[in-house]
């Protein structure tokens, strides 16, 4: 995973919250009313300019003059972990490189990281976890449907991805021990057969994206894919259905 040049550290109460369900839901309109925040060098990629179009400085801050003001400092580091606190969701959009290092970064702060970078390849591949349930994968190509794409998924399915996040960051990337241990059970998962043959990560309408997405957007044929997630040291395997299946949705 990209390395955690910036990082939120955050309270016992603060993450009380997003363990907690209910009290995660209620934080969501009140203490994290951005729906989607980047802060970053806006010239470095394509992706990073078209993000920028959507800064309508109110739920969507992409400029950094405006989160300035709206924060009332100038310290950098500081600006970045109250905006990513700020928000449901964070941009990891490639810059010079193919990742992002803010993809490890708004993770520390509570924030779902949404990936624009269409080749990079997620850490530990997809046997160590579903990344469906941690973050939001756009294609560039899409980045101007973010707002509506994020807009849909539901407060209770936010609150799940954002305590998933928080398990899994804490830990396979907050250390480098962390960091060591999901390699090794990579490898490991690997060894004994369970990781799946490698599926397509980006298809017409995104696979990696919530269900619910999908479940509001019932224009498509597209299905579902099986993957394995690691909970601990427990295997949890989930078994795929046509997206638009009744009991799915």
């Amino acid at each position: 995973p990209p390395p955690l040049c910036n990082k939120c550290i955050l309270t016992p109460g603060e993450v009380e919250k997003i363990e907690n369900d209910s009290t995660c839901q209620d934080t969501i309109t009140t203490e994290r009313p951005i729906l989607l925040s980047f802060i970053g060098t806006i010239s470095r990629s394509k992706v990073r300019r078209q993000l920028r179009q959507l800064h309508n400085r109110d739920t969507i801050l992409i400029s950094k003059m405006d989160v300035i003001e709206r924060f009332n400092t100038t310290d950098e580091r500081i600006l970045f972990r109250l905006l990513s606190k700020a928000s449901s969701f964070s941009a990891a959009a490639k810059g010079t490189n193919l990742f992002s290092y803010r993809f490890s970064e708004v993770m520390s702060c509570g924030s779902i990281p949404v990936v624009y970078a269409d080749d990079w390849m997620l850490p530990f591949g997809s046997s160590l976890v579903d990344w469906r349930e941690i973050a939001v994968i756009i294609r560039e190509e899409d980045v101007f449907r973010s707002e509506q794409i994020l807009s849909s998924i539901p407060p209770k399915q936010v609150c799940r991805m954002r305590r998933n996040m928080i398990g899994f960051f804490r830990t396979y990337m907050e250390t480098g021990r962390g960091i060591i241990r999901g390699i090794i059970d990579t490898f490991e998962l690997q060894a004994n057969g369970t990781m799946e043959e490698q599926q397509p990560q980006q298809q017409k309408l995104d696979p990696l994206l919530p269900t619910e997405y999908y479940c509001n957007n019932k224009n498509s044929n597209t299905t579902a894919t099986t993957t394995t997630t690691m909970n601990g040291s427990k295997n949890i395997t989930a078994t795929s259905s046509p997206v638009y299946d009744k009991a799915l949705c």
